[in-house]
């Protein structure tokens, strides 16, 4: 079940479901003016029909449905929170995908500075054993290449 609704569609949809409970099954027209907006009407309607809780009867070529009647549970599902503790649920899952994206960026960006480091760190070990190898040896190597006599 896919809802995507915000917070306000969702208690509009919840406030719809206590008068389609009150008034039973409601007409086209007077969905539409309830929620004083087409389009929003079929978004929070068809939402519901997806959860199974209204169904819609009648579809015609311009409109999804010309009736819409209740089918068992709205009152379960208003007590257990309805479309609005969805919307929430649905909110705090955006916003933990979200912080775990940036965790998961950070921990990139922090691997490529550790490999840096570590490379710098093999770099300079390198560049000091070399020197160090030299300095010790400085005598036999002036030596081999006859920059002082072997006295």
């Amino acid at each position: 079940m896919n809802i995507q609704l915000t917070k306000e569609q969702a208690l509009k949809g919840d406030n719809f479901l206590r008068k389609l409970l009150s008034d039973g099954a409601l007409q086209r027209q007077a969905v539409y003016d309830f929620f004083n907006d087409r389009d929003l009407a079929i978004v929070v309607c068809k939402t519901l029909e997806q959860v199974g809780i209204i169904s819609l009867n009648g579809p015609t070529y311009n409109d999804p449905f010309a009736i819409i009647g209740p089918e068992d549970g709205i009152s379960t599902f208003l007590k257990n929170g309805g479309l609005t503790k969805i919307a929430i649920d649905l909110e705090k899952q955006n916003i933990t995908k979200a912080k775990d994206d940036e965790i998961r960026n950070l921990t990139a960006k922090n691997l490529l500075l550790q490999n840096k480091q570590m490379k710098r760190a093999v770099f300079y070990s390198i560049i000091g054993f070399i020197a160090g190898a030299i300095i010790t040896n400085l005598k036999d190597i002036l030596i081999l290449f006859n920059l002082i006599s072997s006295d």
